[in-house]
C-alpha cells in the first residue's frame, strides 16, 4: 500500500509524524444524487489535490494537531494523494473524508494512523499502539468521520441542531459545547420529553421533514446513527474516550457529540420507559431496545466516556476485567456480529483497548507486541487472568474446542453472551465481579500452571489446574437456548418444558437411593435452578441481585397458570399448526402480576441451559454443548462447577466445557464430601 518514505521516529522521545496540509482551497460539493448513500454520484469542483507534509514532532512539546476517527475501509479500492512529493494510496473511505474535512480541522495539522504510522513495520506499530492514548488525548480536537450523507442526514442534523437551542433556551444552558446538555434536562412525564422533542421536529429548517411524527423521526435518527460502521470498529472506543473535544462528519454537515448523545439519551429513555409502563418484557420489548443490536453499545461507549472524563466525580479507571466484559457481554437476543466492535487485525480486539487499562496490562506481565500472532496474544491475557486467581475469565468460553485455540481461552472476536443476571462486571454498582453470589471451591485458592505444547503453528498451552472430578453426568436433557427463543409461544413452551424437565430430575434423584438431597432442599430445586437461585431486586438506587427467596417462590407460583394453558392449547385439537398469535391465550400475560415477568427475565438474562443428572443424583444446568459422560468438576479458587470433556481416542486430559449450575454444590459443598482434589490438564 506504501511507496512513500518515512522519516524515521525516536521512540524514546515519544515522537509521532503529524500531517500538514500545503496549499488548499475549499472545495465545492455538488450533489448529484442525495439518496446515494455510497457518495460515488458526489462531484466536487475547485482545487483538491490532496497533497501534505509528513512532519515529526514529539508529543512531549505539546504540538498543535487534531486527529481523525474513522473506518478503514476495503484496500482493494484505493486512492492516491500526495505526502513529501510522493503518491501513497489510501482507502477510499479516508479519501473521501480528507475531501469532505474543513480546512480549520486539518490545519496547522492532522494525525490519521493508515498515514502517519509504517503499517508494513511491526516494530514502529507496536510503538506507537503504545502511545494511542496520548495521542488522541493530546490533540486539540478528534473529528469523527461517520461517513457519506444519506437521503435523511440534513433533516437528522437540523432537527438535532434545533433539539440542542431548545434545550439551551429553555434551561439556560451557559455554553452546550462545555456543559453535559443532560445535567439541565428537566422533565416530568415521559410525554413531556415527546412534546419537547416533537417541537424540535417541527422547527426544523427542512420543511419538507416538517410534519414528521416522532415515532418515525426516532427510527429514523436510530438507523442513521447505529448503523455507522465507525461505533463497532474496537480502535474508535480509545479514540473516543480519552478525545477532548468530539464532533461527528457526515459528508459536508458536522453534529457536536453533546447535541447527539443528549438525543440519544432521551430516546432511549423514552423506549425504557414504554417498556415498564406496558409492564410487560415480551418479543415486542425485546424488538423496541434490541432492533439496531447497537444501542446498547453506543450507550457504552457514552458511559466510558463519562466515566474517564470524571463527569459524574472523580475520574476512574477500568480494570482490565471490568473492560472486557462490558464490551464483550452482549445478552441474548443481540446474537449475532452485525453489532459487535470488530477489527480488522483479531490481536486489536485485545490491544485496541490497551490504552483503556494501560497500567493494569503492564503490571499482569502483558504488552503491546504485534510480533505475536493472535492465538498467542488470546492465550497471554487468559493465562494472566487465571494465573492472578481469576477464574471467572471462564466464562468467556463458551464454544466448543477452538481449532487454532485451547479450550480455556476465550475467542474474543466471536459472540460472547452475558453469563446469568447474577454475573457482575465492572458497570457502575457492581464492587463484586465475576460470580459473585457463589462460592463452590469455600476457602481453595487457585493453584494453576501452563505447560507449552508441540504445535505447527504457534506455543499451544495446556492448563494444570488444581481441582475435583466431582461427579460423571448421565442424564441430559433439552437444550434451552435462550437467546433462539423468539416468540410468546416459543418461550412459554421452553420455559414450561423446562420446568417440567426440572421436576422429572428432581424425582429421579429422589427415589436414585443416593440420598444426595434432603426432601425439604430438594423440594425448592424447582424453582430455584432455572432462575440459577438468583433473585433480582429493585429499590430506588439500583437494581441488585441476591440468593433465591420466598419472593422467587411467589414469581414462579405466578408463572404455572401460564405455562399450563399455553401446554393446554397446544395440545388441543387443531393446535398443530403452531399459530398461536391470533388465539385468545396471548392475551393472558397482560393480566398476570409483575411476579411472571421479572421471574422470566431472571431466566431469559441467562445463558443457554440443559438440565442434566450425574451419576450420584445430583442436578443441575450445564451449557447447550453438554453430553452424557462429561465430568463436573470444582477447581480450587472457583466460585461455580464447571463440565469438563475427556479428550478420549486414548488422550490424557480434558476439554474445557462451560460453566454449571449443580444444585447443592455452590456454596463449597465438595470439601466437606471427602473427595481428593487432584492435577487436572485442559488443553
Amino acid at each position: 500500500m506504501h511507496k512513500l518514505q518515512f522519516p524515521p521516529l525516536n521512540s524514546l522521545r515519544r515522537e509521532i509524524r503529524i500531517l500538514k496540509p500545503l496549499a488548499w482551497q475549499e472545495p465545492i460539493l455538488h450533489d448529484n444524487n442525495q439518496e446515494n448513500a455510497t457518495g460515488k454520484d458526489i462531484t466536487l469542483s475547485g482545487r483538491f489535490d490532496l497533497e501534505f507534509e509528513l512532519k515529526v514532532v514529539s508529543i512531549d512539546d505539546a504540538p498543535k494537531y487534531n486527529a481523525l476517527s474513522y473506518v478503514w475501509g476495503t484496500l482493494e479500492a484505493t486512492k492516491p494523494i500526495i505526502v513529501n512529493g510522493q503518491e501513497l494510496l489510501v482507502t477510499e473511505n479516508l479519501d473521501f473524508a480528507l475531501r469532505h474535512i474543513e480546512y480549520a480541522n486539518l490545519s496547522p495539522a492532522i494525525w490519521i494512523d493508515a498515514i502517519c504510522i509504517n503499517q508494513a513495520n511491526n516494530v514502529e506499530r507496536t510503538e506507537q499502539v503504545r502511545l494511542m492514548k496520548s495521542i488522541y488525548s493530546s490533540a486539540i480536537g478528534v473529528v469523527v468521520w461517520l461517513g457519506p450523507p444519506t437521503e435523511k442526514s440534513d433533516f437528522i442534523i437540523n432537527a438535532t441542531e434545533s433539539f440542542v437551542a431548545r434545550i439551551v433556551s429553555r434551561f439556560n444552558v451557559p455554553n452546550p459545547r462545555k456543559y453535559q446538555l443532560l445535567d439541565y434536562l428537566e422533565f416530568d412525564t415521559s410525554s413531556d420529553v415527546m412534546e419537547f422533542m416533537q417541537s424540535a421536529i417541527n422547527s426544523s429548517t427542512n420543511n419538507t421533514e416538517k410534519n414528521t411524527v416522532l415515532a418515525k423521526f426516532v427510527n429514523d435518527f436510530l438507523a442513521f446513527i447505529t448503523t455507522r460502521a465507525w461505533w463497532y470498529r474496537i480502535w474508535v472506543l480509545q479514540e473516543f474516550v480519552f478525545a477532548r473535544q468530539v464532533c461527528f462528519q457526515v459528508g459536508k454537515r458536522r453534529l457536536d457529540l453533546e447535541g447527539l448523545s443528549a438525543l440519544f439519551m432521551c430516546i432511549m429513555h423514552l423506549q425504557t420507559n414504554s417498556i415498564l409502563e406496558r409492564g410487560i418484557w415480551d418479543q415486542g420489548s425485546r424488538d423496541m431496545l434490541g432492533q439496531q443490536g447497537g444501542h446498547d453499545w453506543i450507550m457504552n461507549m457514552l458511559a466510558c466516556r463519562e466515566r474517564y472524563s470524571g463527569s459524574y466525580g472523580s475520574r476512574a479507571d477500568y480494570k482490565v476485567f471490568d473492560l472486557l466484559c462490558t464490551i464483550y457481554f452482549r445478552p441474548p437476543w443481540h446474537a449475532g456480529e452485525r453489532f459487535l466492535p470488530r477489527s480488522s487485525d483479531r490481536r486489536d480486539q485485545i490491544y485496541g483497548l490497551v490504552g483503556l487499562f494501560e497500567d493494569e496490562y503492564r503490571n499482569l506481565g502483558l504488552e503491546i507486541d504485534y510480533r505475536h500472532g493472535w492465538q498467542e496474544v488470546y492465550c497471554d491475557i487468559a493465562q494472566k487472568f487465571i494465573e492472578a486467581g481469576n477464574l471467572d475469565v471462564l466464562s468467556f468460553c463458551q464454544a466448543e474446542k477452538h481449532s487454532l485455540l485451547p479450550s480455556w481461552v476465550p475467542i474474543w472476536h466471536e459472540f460472547i453472551e452475558t453469563p446469568n443476571g447474577w454475573f457482575k462486571s465492572g458497570k457502575q454498582g457492581s464492587e463484586v465481579l465475576g460470580n459473585s453470589l457463589f462460592d463452590a471451591a469455600f476457602t481453595a485458592k487457585v493453584d494453576v500452571s501452563f505447560t507449552v505444547c508441540e504445535s505447527q503453528t504457534f506455543p499451544l498451552r495446556s492448563m494444570h489446574v488444581t481441582g475435583t472430578l466431582f461427579d460423571v453426568v448421565t442424564d441430559v436433557k433439552s437444550v434451552y437456548a435462550k437467546s433462539r427463543a423468539t416468540s410468546l409461544k416459543d418461550r412459554e413452551l421452553l420455559f414450561g418444558r423446562l420446568f417440567r424437565e426440572i421436576e422429572f430430575l428432581c424425582e429421579q434423584s429422589r427415589i436414585s437411593g443416593f440420598q444426595t438431597y434432603t426432601p425439604e432442599f430438594l423440594s425448592e430445586a424447582a424453582w430455584r435452578m432455572p432462575a440459577w437461585d438468583h433473585e433480582l431486586i429493585s429499590n430506588d438506587e439500583k437494581d441488585e441481585v441476591r440468593r433465591a427467596t420466598q419472593t422467587t417462590l411467589d414469581r414462579y407460583n405466578a408463572c404455572l397458570p401460564l405455562f399450563k394453558a399455553v401446554e393446554k392449547y397446544m395440545a388441543s385439537e387443531g393446535a398443530h399448526d403452531g399459530d398461536l398469535s391470533s388465539h385468545p391465550i396471548m392475551n393472558i400475560r397482560q393480566f398476570l402480576t409483575s411476579e411472571v415477568n421479572t421471574y422470566l427475565l431472571a431466566i431469559e438474562t441467562g445463558r443457554p441451559m440443559r438440565p442434566f443428572m450425574t451419576k450420584s443424583g445430583y442436578i443441575g444446568l450445564g451449557p447447550m454443548t453438554l453430553q452424557p459422560d462429561d465430568v463436573v468438576s470444582v477447581f480450587h479458587g472457583a466460585r461455580i462447577p464447571y463440565i469438563l470433556r475427556s479428550r478420549g481416542h486414548g488422550k490424557n486430559g480434558y476439554i474445557f466445557v462451560g460453566e454449571a449450575f449443580v444444585y447443592g454444590l455452590m456454596d463449597g459443598e465438595v470439601l466437606n464430601l471427602g473427595r481428593k482434589p487432584v492435577k487436572i490438564e485442559i488443553f
